[in-house]
């Protein structure tokens, strides 16, 4: 090692540490331990739930339906604990319509221990002490595995399960029962169901228990997610409370949050414990991969799902989060205190012990409490109560509807205006947030009064529903028919993202809902009628405040509602829904169709409702905008035919800049204008983009343009003319004509409209078999044609009936891919061609057999995907090629797998003192493909332009995925041109800086030009935190000896050859750790850079040099209330060992690594450096313009190089502080003042440095 790096210039970096930063960091831990110490032993309450108290007041006083009591953590207690004997004072006052959930980790953290061993009777004891008091209890008890029981395996659960439930005198206790990972479902009512899971069988465990589940239905992660899809399928019109172990969300230990004592006991040290928590280096971790995965496929299953309650344990402390439609619950305190991090992202908290209740009502409204155990001579008690779910149901007996009303106003024809004057606009207004359809929302016409006791022999509200935007009742009629009243005005705050409530940003977005036409769905019926597409009959009324409202009186009426019938359960009588005697949800016809061959889509009625969407610019066709009428198949099984339904987004309006900007490609693409043309058709399918290629998968073009030929020839302009003149008539006369123009043309143009999405459909097509018995049979035809037909089975093997055919064009499809899911599938694929998609096989669970006996040119065109584990019969041929997976999803078939590529333009500006003001942009664009996760490729080109310096930069990276086998390909390259700018004052800790640089900027700039490229091989972990990357590396230099400046002076050491064109080659490896919470303003977590290579002179390969470096950021938030500060640390330093040009040396400077110097002011064969911020964020300054978060920053650095041959011990400092400010907290505006003691400067950028 150098001189340079001799013993006693470690001591003068701990000297100077002791004596200069330490004051600095010791005021900032002051801070955070301030911070973190307030309210710790207190509850918790975000901003939101301030007022609690006040809040529930108004405590639901109707009949309870039935109260959860949930527990957890009671293995941590050496003997009964408080929190026990408190909540059995509440269970004596219930009645048998409760239960007592318990959730896991209520035995010794050793596990359930075998018959005759020391530790047996201990924790028999221990179970005693708790389910004796729980015994007496009226209501159900259920007990749900964790950690601690599951220690013992399979064997240790079942003899858990025979102790417990024997002890307690009562079946079917353990949820899930048997060991096994079965979810079970206890229907506690009509209204309200419980599924039970196992999530720790998921998590530990999956696919690799397979084959000791002996008994046990559930067997992979697939059959896991597909039996709970079905029941949250099955019960999706319930209130679900689902009950698990495991936290889908959680602030405590196993989510990576720790006191800062922890960290600082010993420092750096202590907080390595806590880092590989928050890495997930434990299954028992929130950030874990595998318990990402299930928390992920929870969240996949339930999306659409409302009304669902988690409740679960695991973390010691009471916890609340909340979303639009899910609670999480966290209640796994019984025993011992915990730590939780405070912050707004939980409702509540407290680390405490204590328990949870949660109380259904039969008007179908759900309130939770939080009770605190007796602690420390504190007595127990209320701590928390929220209502997380809105009543829903009527609980009224029926007579308001059939009841006199003796309301006036129910007799009065009323004149009113739909959203009164919200969607007014001058001329300025219009232009920049356009004229939409703001005439037509904000005229006042005369509309028809509903009297719900009149109507269909009396209609009785029975549930409260709603969209995104709209609030709905549905309502039902003697004859059980029922029919939905749904708000006509629109209101977009529960969608609006909180950072940007009351803002011009929340009505810029309210003012997008009036590109909807608000009578577009009157209009639609006898076009649809027309088209032969089955379709419901809206009508208009004003609803007033009336007696029938009942329940629901204070929600609804006393505006104008789109009134119709329901598409559901028997309407035989009904020509427009098809006559169907049952009417079914989207799940519900999803489920049936893998479950059974026999039940088939009729893919001609999809298709021709799809058309029919393209005509009237439908763009909002989600899977959840259908219901399905049915029809038995002479064949057997089902056929289902598509019912659409809210047709609230046709002839769509979009002009003014920003709905224009809006609606590009790279932002909301399924935005889009109704015109004679249709700019982006992908884009108007965007939210039809699974239904679509779920059931149009047999459609081929031919079916599509003569679907367009029927749909143009049966909507006539006399069809048109009628439909649209249905529009009162000042609606009329404001968008009447325009509206009938502009259908006339589109249907002229449907052909091409339809012949342009099948182009986007075609490219890449799945054919998904059932549950049941299949085979696949794959002719390959000359030239370039692949023909795919599909048979039923029976259970012997014989074919039944052709379920499926098409004849694929290459390279019209370029991807076919088969899923055979469940059962005993057969794949045959025979032929020869010259040119054919490729075609991928997932035979699915089973004993599948697969031959392929073709040829087609261009390399291998079949790729089949299993696991090795059913001992399935394969035979490849030459053609096939086969990918083996020890992956638990390789069998699996997701019909979301489906994305859009994306782009995405950016402009940015910034300042620094070295470039003076400059510009950037760029652009990043994504592809995806066949489980390529998160993307096929993402690729970003960037460019920065210095006005100071002239000097240019233009850099490109692309990722691709698994395309060197499991591993992935990094490209990177950039180029400085014609020139970039650095500083350069020589080499050495101590060069010179003198009043001649402050005077003259441009004496130490350095002009060169720059190119480098860097292919490489990569390889990301599996939750994409750390990356590798080995490669080649070329660097082309170029510096420029300016006149006048130093590089030209002698005492620079400079010499004609350093200024000579350099080709540089060698090798690099890269590894990236980046595990922060948030990548803009990071809070907690941490990043490692590591970067090391070897290069030479391509034309003196003599000289070369091997190079080093590394650094690492820690990032540490304490909250109090709005107010944050985080202490972010980073240390780093890299070396040089070799001869290298003086522009590849080691760097110091203000631009990477030490404010308050020059850019680059240092350089030498080594460095080290070390950086400290304190970010304080002080609160929110609200406005209606720009609201933004403000904060201050307090930054201390220090660092130095290393010279062979100088001896110096000198280390530089800088400090500063500045100002943070935090737009719509999508951005990260710092303006920075920086001093030391060669100069001061302000800098203004986005982000931080580090």
């Amino acid at each position: 090692m150098r001189d340079s790096l001799q013993l006693h210039h470690y001591q003068t970096t701990k000297q100077f540490f002791a004596m200069k930063s330490l004051l600095f960091i010791c005021i900032s831990v002051w801070i955070l331990m301030g911070l973190g110490a307030c309210h710790s032993s207190r509850p918790y309450y975000n901003h939101a739930h301030r007022n609690w108290q006040a809040e529930s007041s108004s405590f639901n006083e109707q009949e309870i339906a039935h109260t959860f009591f949930l527990l957890g953590g009671l293995g941590y207690a050496d003997e009964l604990p408080p929190a026990v004997s408190f909540l059995n004072e509440h269970l004596q006052q219930a009645g048998k319509h409760s239960s007592l959930i318990l959730l896991g980790d209520n035995i010794s953290p050793e596990g359930f221990p075998p018959v005759g061993s020391v530790a047996r009777g201990k924790v028999e004891n221990q179970l005693k002490s708790y389910l004796q008091v729980f015994k007496p209890f009226k209501g159900k008890i259920y007990y749900v595995p964790g950690d601690f029981e599951w220690m013992g395996g399979r064997s240790a659960i079942s003899e858990l399960e025979t102790y417990i439930e024997g002890f307690l005198d009562r079946k079917k206790v353990f949820k899930p029962n048997k060991g096994c990972a079965d979810p079970e479902v206890v229907e506690v009512s009509d209204e309200l169901t419980v599924v039970f899971l196992d999530s720790r069988w998921y998590i530990q465990s999956g696919n690799a228990r397979r084959d000791t589940l002996k008994g046990c239905k559930i067997k992979s992660h697939e059959d896991f997610k597909e039996e709970f899809a079905k029941i949250i399928d099955k019960y999706d019109d319930h209130s679900i409370l689902v009950a698990l172990h495991h936290p889908l969300k959680s602030n405590g230990t196993h989510a990576g949050y720790y006191p800062l004592l922890t960290h600082l006991m010993p420092p750096f040290f202590g907080s390595v414990g806590p880092t590989l928590h928050y890495l997930g280096i434990s299954r028992e971790d929130l950030h874990n991969a595998y318990y990402t995965e299930f928390i992920n496929m929870i969240e996949e299953v339930t999306i659409e799902t409302k009304n669902v309650v988690f409740v679960s344990g695991h973390e010691r402390g009471l916890q609340y989060f909340a979303e639009k439609d899910h609670q999480y619950v966290v209640s796994g305190s019984a025993a011992r205190p915990g730590y939780l991090k405070k912050n707004d992202e939980a409702e509540f908290l407290y680390q405490k012990p204590g328990f949870s209740k949660l109380i259904y009502y039969k008007d179908g409204s759900v309130w939770l409490e939080m009770w605190a155990a007796p602690w420390k001579g504190k007595p127990g008690r209320l701590i928390f109560r929220q209502q997380v779910q809105e009543k829903s149901l009527s609980v009224g007996n029926g007579e308001g509807a059939k009841a006199s009303v003796a309301d006036p106003e129910l007799n009065l024809t009323e004149r009113v205006s739909v959203a009164d004057s919200i969607y007014a606009a001058g001329k300025g207004k219009r232009f920049w947030f356009g004229k939409l359809y703001r005439d037509a929302w904000t005229t006042s016409m005369p509309f028809p009064v509903l009297d719900l006791s009149k109507v269909y022999g009396g209609l009785k509200p029975i549930k409260k529903g709603g969209g995104k935007q709209t609030q709905s009742l549905r309502l039902q009629a003697p004859d059980g028919r029922q029919y939905v009243m749904r708000s006509v005005a629109k209101d977009v705050s529960p969608l609006t993202p909180e950072f940007i409530k009351n803002t011009v940003l929340q009505d810029a977005f309210q003012d997008l809902s009036a590109t909807a036409h608000p009578f577009g769905a009157m209009v639609v019926p006898p076009l649809a009628r027309a088209a032969g597409v089955y379709h419901t009959n809206p009508r208009f009324y004003y609803v007033p405040k009336q007696p029938a409202l009942g329940d629901f009186s204070q929600s609804f009426g006393g505006e104008l509602y789109l009134f119709e019938e329901r598409p559901a359960k028997d309407r035989s009588g009904e020509a427009n829904f098809g006559f169907s005697e049952k009417i079914v949800s989207f799940r519900s016809m999803n489920r049936e169709l893998w479950d059974d061959h026999d039940n088939q889509v009729d893919q001609h009625a999809v298709l021709r409702a799809r058309v029919f969407d393209i005509l009237i610019g439908d763009w909002d066709r989600r899977s959840d905008n259908w219901r399905w009428a049915t029809f038995d198949r002479k064949e057997g099984g089902t056929l289902y035919r598509p019912v659409p339904r809210d047709r609230d987004q046709v002839f769509v309006k979009i002009d003014g800049v920003i709905p224009w900007l809006a609606s590009r490609e790279w932002a909301v693409r399924n935005f889009q204008n109704f015109d004679e043309d249709i700019r982006d058709l992908p884009g108007l399918g965007f939210n039809a983009r699974y239904f679509d290629r779920a059931y149009l998968n047999e459609m081929d073009r031919n079916d599509w343009l003569a679907m367009a030929d029927s749909i143009s020839d049966a909507v006539t302009d006399a069809v048109i003319d009628s439909a649209i003149h249905l529009w009162p008539e000042p609606i009329f006369a404001l968008n009447g004509q325009d509206i009938i123009d502009k259908l006339k043309v589109r249907r002229l143009r449907l052909r091409e409209f339809v012949s342009r999405l099948y182009d986007f459909l075609a490219k890449e097509v799945e054919v998904v078999g059932s549950d049941k018995r299949e085979q696949f049979e794959v002719q390959r035809l000359e030239p370039n044609k692949t023909r795919v037909v599909v048979y039923s089975l029976s259970k012997k093997g014989k074919k039944k009936e052709k379920i499926y055919e098409r004849t694929f064009l290459f390279p019209e499809t370029r991807e076919i891919r088969l899923f055979g899911l469940d059962d005993d599938d057969v794949f045959v694929i025979e032929g020869t061609a010259a040119r054919g998609s490729l075609l991928r096989i997932i035979p699915g669970e089973g004993k599948d057999r697969i031959t392929d006996n073709s040829r087609v040119g261009g390399g291998r065109r079949s790729l089949l995907y299993d696991d090795g584990r059913e001992a399935n019969e394969i035979n490849r041929g030459k053609e096939m090629g086969l990918r083996l997976e020890d992956d638990p999803h390789v069998h699996e078939y997701n019909w979301r797998a489906f994305k859009y590529p994306t782009y995405l333009p950016l402009i940015t500006p910034g300042f620094n003192p070295d470039d003076g003001w400059g510009l950037g942009g760029g652009i990043t664009w994504t592809t995806h493909g066949f489980r390529k996760a998160p993307y096929k490729a993402n690729q970003q080109v960037n460019a920065f332009f210095a006005f100071a310096t002239g000097a240019a930069k233009v850099a490109y990276q692309g990722d691709f995925i698994d395309v060197l086998g499991r591993g992935d390909f990094w490209l990177e390259a950039e180029a400085f041109a014609p020139t970039f700018v650095i500083n350069y004052f020589g080499l050495g800790n101590q060069t010179t800086y003198s009043d001649r640089n402050d005077e003259d900027f441009n004496f130490n700039r350095l002009r060169y030009a720059r190119a480098v490229l860097y292919p490489a091989f990569k390889n990301a972990s599996l939750s994409k935190r750390h990356t590798f990357t080995l490669g080649p590396r070329y660097e082309f230099t170029k510096a420029e000896q300016t006149e006048g400046r130093f590089a030209a002076d002698p005492t620079s050491d400079l010499v004609a050859r350093d200024f000579e064109p350099k080709h540089y080659a060698g090798l690099q490896l890269n590894y990236r750790l980046n595990a922060v919470d948030n990548e803009l303003i990071p809070q907690r977590g941490l990043r490692m850079n590591v970067q090391a290579g070897w290069q030479a002179d391509m034309a003196h390969t003599q000289r070369n040099y091997a190079y080093f470096s590394s650094d690492l950021s820690f990032y540490f938030t304490a909250y109090a209330g709005q107010f944050a500060a985080t202490l972010a640390s980073r240390i780093g330093g890299g070396a040089n060992v070799g001869e290298y040009e003086f522009y590849q040396a080691q760097r110091l400077g203000r631009r990477t690594n030490l404010r308050g110097f020059r850019g680059e002011r240092f350089a030498g064969d080594a460095m080290a450096f070390h950086n400290t911020d304190l970010r304080l964020k002080l609160g929110k300054i609200s406005n209606k313009i720009m609201p933004f978060d403000i904060g201050l920053i307090g930054f201390f650095d220090y660092g130095r190089v290393w010279l062979e041959g100088e001896n110096s011990n000198k280390w530089h400092q800088g400090y500063g502080g500045g100002l943070l400010i935090s737009p719509y907290q999508l951005s990260m505006i710092s303006m920075t003042y920086s001093i030391s003691e060669e100069a001061n400067f302000f800098e203004l950028k986005f982000g931080f440095l580090f």
